[in-house]
């Protein structure tokens, strides 16, 4: 899974890219930033396009600044309006997976008043659940 900073970097590299007239593939400034992101102090290269020649992409400070900036406002202001759509589209995922794997008889039916931890327990069959009343 790449990480929010490669993500950010990796626009970053393409908007640079574009701004010296180099017409990259999509997949180029994710290589790129997995590159320097790696560690790696040697030149990248790259052998997969239709262009040849050396193109020399300069990063500095104020370019990470930008980038971890770029990152805490996505973290600040977009993400919590992401992550209710995505717990909504996994819970439904999830539902969608239990009503087709088998009945829903075997959850419990008599609610106790007694903690969820120790009333239930897991069966270890599909992650179904079941309680030690029924």
């Amino acid at each position: 899974m790449t990480s929010l900073p490669s993500l950010f970097l990796e626009k970053l590299i393409a908007k640079r890219l574009r701004d010296q007239g180099v017409t990259a593939p999509k997949s180029l400034p994710g290589k790129i930033a997995k590159h320097i992101l790696s560690g790696n102090t040697e030149p990248f290269k790259y052998r997969g396009g239709k262009q040849a020649g050396d193109v020399t992409l300069t990063l500095k400070e104020s370019d990470a600044d930008e980038v971890m900036q770029a990152v805490e406002v996505f973290c600040d202001k977009q993400l919590p309006s992401l992550l209710p759509v995505i717990a909504s589209r996994v819970s439904e995922g999830i539902l969608k997976t239990l009503k087709s794997v088998g009945p829903m008889s075997t959850l419990c039916k008599k609610p106790t008043s007694q903690s969820f931890a120790s009333d239930w327990k897991a069966d270890g069959v599909m992650g179904w659940v079941s309680c030690e009343c029924c």
